[in-house]
């Protein structure tokens, strides 16, 4: 049912699928299947609804870390942009220098993730368009972490733009993001 919907060009969504009703069957939200799953709903009121959505976030597959450990920078991105930022490393050759946690799920965000992540790096950077949601959340968790004083707040990010702001946000050359220096 589910190809179906998409094929015909709908967006397929699930009502927060940790709330629990008797008219609700058990739920494994599919990555492939779904465009999205609510998982804060203000009607429910029910913290442990929340708590299971908050579990879920920190265990998803939606998110993923890629590159080696080890690395001295680590960049969190979500939504397209890390479309942008995987086109980016790929062609400044930089794959093999960055660490990346991609969040496939940005509400709640998962906090033990992000904090991890943040650990196992020297130096932390967000890339995301539009709002720093997810860099004022790291702050909050009282990280350090740079982003949109490189990266602009409005208008649409391009894999040049976030290979040739890079480099301001991370502290490392332009040129060394293009691949030119070692």
């Amino acid at each position: 049912y589910l190809k179906r919907v998409h094929a015909s060009g709908g967006y397929v969504t699930h009502a927060h699928p940790f709330r629990e009703a008797s008219y609700i069957p058990y739920f494994e939200p599919d990555p492939f299947g779904l465009d999205a799953v609510e998982v804060f709903n203000g009607r429910h009121m029910d913290p442990r609804f929340d708590e299971k959505a908050r579990a879920f976030a920190e265990s998803s597959r939606f998110s993923r870390e890629y590159g080696p450990e080890g690395c001295r920078l680590g960049i969190i991105a979500s939504g397209v942009a890390r479309n942008y930022l995987a086109d980016a490393l790929a062609s400044g050759g930089w794959e093999e220098r960055v660490r990346v946690l991609e969040l496939g799920m940005t509400w709640p965000l998962p906090e033990r993730k992000i904090r991890d992540f943040a650990a196992s790096v020297e130096q932390l950077v967000v890339v995301e368009e539009l709002d720093p949601i997810i860099e004022n959340y790291c702050r909050q968790l009282g990280l350090t972490v740079s982003g949109k004083e490189a990266l602009p707040l409005e208008g649409e990010f391009s894999q040049n733009l976030v290979a040739a702001k890079l480099g301001g946000a991370s502290g490392i050359s332009a040129n060394t993001v293009r691949g030119i220096e070692d």
